[in-house]
Formats: C-alpha cells, structure tokens, sequence
C-alpha cells in the first residue's frame, strides 16, 4: 500500500511561550507524532520572562503516512513569527516573538522603615523585580529626620530585567508603618504618607541656671536649657535675699519647647548641682533640697534652740508686751520666733562664747538684763543678764510699762 503525504500544514498544540508557563514538548496530528525542544533552554520546564524563543519540532509519520513529498516551509505553528522546514522533512523551526516582561506582583515594599526623629532616613530600596529611590517631604537635616514632623515618602520604582509595572493596579503597593500608600496603574511612583514623629524626649539631665542659696544673695526664679524653660519657686518663701541658717527647697518646673517632650524622662533623671533632686517620670516636676545656708552673725544654737542676737529697738530696752510683740513679728530666716522660756536663757548664758567671762558674744552689740517668758509671779517674768558669771536666778522685771530690759529671740524650727 502506498503511504500518504503529510498534508495539513498547521501543527497543533505548540503554544506561544508566556513567561512563568509550562512549555509543550510533544505534539501529535493527522499523520504524525513529533517532541518539542526550546531554545534558549528551559527552566524547570518553564518559560524565562523577556526572551525570544525558537521551537524545534520534530515529526515522526505515522503508519501510513510520510514526509517524502513535503514541500519546504509548507508546516506552520499558530503565533510564531516564522516557521520553516526543509523539504520531505518534519523537523521544524518555529520563531516565537519575545516573551512579556513579569508584571511586578509583590506588593509590600521592603525596607522603608517609619521616620523616627534624629534617625537617619532611608533613600533607597529594592526587591523582586525592581530597584527604588526614596525622597522624603518636608526635606531631611542632614540626612536625619525631624522630631516631630509628618513626613511623606516618594518611593519611585525601575523594574529590572524582565520585570515590568506595566499591568500594576492602582494603589497596589503597599509601605509599612505608612498611614496610606498611593500609586497609579502601571505606575512605580508610590506615595507613602506616615505618622507624625514624636517629640524628642528631654535628655540633657543637668538643670543650669540654678545657683546654690548663700545668705545675702538674690534667688534665681527661672531657668532655661535644651528642650525647656522653667520657673524656680523658694520654700520657704524668699524677700528679696536668701536668710542665714535656712534650708531652702528650689521647686523647678519645667515646660518643653517646641518639638520636646517630658514623656520618656526617667524618674530622678535630672540634677541640679550643689542639691539633692528628685522628680517623677515623665514630668518636670522637680524638688531641689540645698543644705542650710550659712548662719547670720549673733544667731547661737544651744540644745536645738537658736538665738537672735539682742534686739536695738528703742535703743535695745522695750517692755515685756514690746519683746512679745517685736519677736513674733520676725519672719527672720523664713522661722516663726518667740520669747525664750529662762532656762532656754540659762543655757545660752552657760554656752555662749565669752559669755561667763562677761564679755559680749561675737556679732552682739550689747547686752543687758533679757527677758523671758517664765513668769516670776504676779506681773513679774525672769531676766536674766547673760554676760554676768554670777548668774542669778531670782531676777525679775515687772509687766507694767515701766521696767524695761532686752527683746532676745528664739525658735525651734
């Protein structure tokens, strides 16, 4: 029996490569079986992106049929560019156009991390399928953004070999950390708008400005530094210049400037020299204790019992309602004074520097017979003369105008 012609051109099921598919690699038709091979080669059995392939089909007649009388170029393959074929043969080349470009298909952008004041900014990225620049709006400080600023990020995108943006949604990319991120179909220009940047947290623990109290001296009531301005309040309470003998507190509260923040300051963070501070986390509360100021002339402390020296009032001689009067009106040292009790007097007279001797204490002007608190009876209270060695325990003056004798203070506080 005669075998039959190979006669339909058209050879079937060789499909046009498309990047990421299966390539055939056996076809069959009236007359023939054939295998297909692919130039450049496979990978994984699967068409590369953005490369131009060449099938090689080979066809092997089926009984009853043969190639012997086949014309040259007479087989053709749907979507290739070109198919030819030697005659009385089944080995044919068929040229497929490039394969497509991979459209981009991962979403998330890596590697731009949120802004964080004083950090520097990221200003490029890459991943699969692509190479990024990154700028930043409002613009960096040298490199490093900003304490509390909202910043937007341009990220604008290259695709790399074999990739494309081209059949990229609108808005598909995604950034973390980002408010919102925006871009146009088949667009790599991407718009990332994120969170304001915190405040930065004060960090400069030393508080200047404050000067340690010294009798005489005028208190500072305020104070500025790096991320603040603050008030100073006294206790106790200064008139114009600090008093001897007093332990003040300095209160400090301080009020961040623009783009500062109290939250993150650990508790007792801050220092103030010359005191011991405390404060509260994340506040600007602070509490500073300064030791005693020195002593004012002429004020003696015995058995924690301190003395002014003798009052001048009147020439130094007042009646017992005017020591009264005279010594709870002082506020001196910021303390709260009275008349002494005599055995407060008989233990400053038994202490004082020079004063068995009879000779005035340092930083007294004078002295004198001295009242006290301690009633002697009837309208009478104790004196005593402080200087005197022979000290006698039976002196007294009247209240009643006319005996006079020396205002002398003391307190306890």
């Amino acid at each position: 029996m005669t075998a039959s012609v190979i006669n339909t051109a058209a050879i079937s099921g060789v499909t046009p490569p498309v990047g990421g598919e299966t390539a055939v690699t056996s076809v069959s038709g009236s007359g023939y079986t054939g295998t297909v091979t692919w130039s450049p080669g496979l990978v994984a059995g699967k068409f590369a992106y953005n490369t131009a392939y060449t099938a090689t089909v080979t066809l092997t007649p089926t009984t009853g049929y043969t190639l012997t009388g086949v014309t040259a170029n007479f087989f053709t393959v749907s979507g290739a560019t070109s198919a030819t074929n030697g005659a009385n043969s089944g080995v044919v080349s068929a040229v497929f156009p490039t394969t497509p470009n991979q459209v981009i298909n991962t979403a998330a952008i890596s590697g731009v991390t949120p802004p964080v004041g004083g950090e520097t900014a990221v200003t490029s990225v890459s991943g699969s399928g692509y190479t990024g620049t990154v700028t930043w709006s409002p613009g960096l400080v040298a490199g490093k953004f900003a304490y509390n600023t909202a910043y937007t990020a341009t990220v604008t995108l290259t695709p790399t070999t074999g990739y494309t943006l081209t059949g990229v949604t609108a808005n598909f990319f995604t950034v973390s950390g980002a408010t919102s991120a925006t871009n146009g179909a088949n667009s790599g220009v991407v718009s990332a708008v994120f969170p304001t940047t915190p405040n930065q947290v004060i960090n400069t623990a030393a508080i200047s400005g404050v000067t340690a109290p010294v009798r005489g001296a005028t208190p500072v009531t305020s104070v500025s530094g790096t991320g603040y301005t603050g008030t100073v309040t006294w206790s106790p309470s200064v008139s114009g210049t600090f008093a001897g003998g007093v332990t003040y507190t300095a209160t400090l509260t301080l009020t961040p400037t623009t783009g500062y923040s109290l939250t993150g300051v650990a508790a007792n963070f801050f220092t103030v020299s010359g005191a011991t501070a405390t404060n509260s986390a994340n506040t600007g509360l602070v509490s500073a204790v300064f030791p005693a100021t020195a002593s004012d002339p002429g004020f003696y402390t015995v058995n924690g019992v301190t003395s002014t020296p003798p009052s001048t009032i009147n020439g130094g001689f007042v009646t017992y309602a005017q020591a009264v009067s005279y010594c709870s009106s002082l506020t001196t040292q910021g303390k709260s004074w009275r008349l002494p009790t005599f055995a407060e007097l008989l233990a400053l007279h038994n202490a004082l520097p020079n004063a068995v001797g009879g000779q005035t204490p340092p930083g007294w002007a004078f002295i004198s017979q001295t009242w006290s608190s301690t009633s002697a009876g009837g309208d009478s209270f104790k004196t005593i003369r402080i200087t005197e060695s022979n000290t006698s325990l039976n002196d007294s003056r009247r209240n009643n105008g006319a005996d006079n004798g020396i205002a002398l203070c003391v307190t306890t506080q």
